[in-house]
């Protein structure tokens, strides 16, 4: 099985993912009042993020969460 492209796209999305924070970061410093504004884009993002899997999970019939064991995460 050829996983070149699932860690080419997990190695950009880390990236993306990397300038957003560093973004709102820089944001939030800059004016303490993006706070909410920011963190509702975060709620919004990971909101969006988490129903794509529960979605691909019930579509293939498979527990995509199941995969990683959060325990092992550092």
């Amino acid at each position: 099985m050829d996983e070149q492209p699932i860690d080419y796209h997990l190695r950009q999305a880390l990236l993306h993912l990397e300038s957003a924070v560093d973004g709102s970061v820089r944001m939030i410093s800059d004016n303490e009042g993006n706070k909410k504004e920011i963190g509702h884009k975060w709620e919004q993002f990971l909101g969006e993020f988490l129903q794509l899997i529960r979605d691909k999970g019930k579509k293939s019939r498979m527990n995509l969460l199941g995969w990683i064991n959060f325990s092992k995460l550092r």
